[in-house]
């Protein structure tokens, strides 16, 4: 970040700021089941000087009304005030989670669009093609599994990125055929799905094969001139689905 040109920081700190949303999340987990803060501690991303939430403190809240006071001053305050009647009517954490994630990827598409020329572009081709792969697997995810209503899969995803609009998400939230849906925009996906409907074991492969093509996108990122931002945003991409890899490989050892 310190390296980067100015107009790149903003967006590589919001990157960064991911962890952050993934040390919440396991923060109200950890609240949701009276896990200990000697035992949660072990479970964050270690956020070094980067100025983050007082984690120790919402632990110590003992409930999640009490964790989500301890970041009143923070940006997630006002994100889960808002989805905290629909965690106290559920019981459940997945209205907070959902929202969390959301948010952030709303802060990062508006800082993408904050890019001057050819970086933004480069950028909504990058990080577009990775929040179209969490919009179309959220989307058939919240259908299959979650049995949530057209509208709340709509109001459950984002309204942008790379390929995949608002027509795509609400074709999948009405539970059109996927082959149908993916065929024009990602062309690779469709020899892979069946016809009717959506499969559950279609969600695999449809993350595999984006993941792939994301990872050859950045791959192109280091040919020709490296005086932009792809060049940084394809090493951070490149590097996170290296360590899903690893970690993948760590798991199929550990099954035989």
């Amino acid at each position: 970040i310190k390296s980067a040109p100015d107009f790149a920081q903003p967006l590589l700190k919001q990157l960064f700021l991911l962890y952050d949303v993934d040390n919440l999340k396991a923060i109200l987990r950890g609240i949701q089941i009276g896990e200990s803060w000697d035992k949660i501690r072990f479970m964050l991303f270690p956020m070094e000087d980067f100025p983050t939430l007082s984690y120790e403190r919402m632990i110590s809240a003992g409930h999640i009304e009490g964790a989500i006071e301890v970041t009143r001053q923070t940006t997630y305050y006002r994100v889960l005030s808002l989805a905290l009647p629909r965690y106290r009517a559920e019981k459940s954490l997945f209205p907070l989670e959902v929202a969390l994630d959301l948010n952030y990827w709303q802060v990062v598409w508006q800082l993408v669009n904050a890019l001057p020329g050819q970086d933004k572009e480069i950028a909504k081709k990058i990080i577009g093609m990775f929040i179209d792969k969490n919009n179309l697997t959220w989307a058939a995810r919240y259908r299959l599994f979650h049995h949530l209503s057209e509208e709340e899969i709509i109001n459950y995803t984002l309204p942008f990125g790379y390929k995949i609009d608002d027509t795509i998400i609400r074709a999948i939230a009405t539970g059109k055929d996927l082959k149908e849906v993916v065929m024009n925009v990602y062309p690779p996906i469709a020899p892979m799905l069946e016809v009717g409907g959506i499969d559950v074991h279609e969600l695999p492969i449809i993350e595999i094969t984006l993941n792939r093509m994301i990872l050859s996108t950045c791959r192109s990122s280091f040919i020709g001139t490296t005086f932009n931002i792809g060049f940084l945003l394809a090493f951070l991409f490149l590097l996170e689905i290296e360590i899903q890899d690893l970690t993948l490989l760590i798991e199929a050892k550990s099954l035989g």
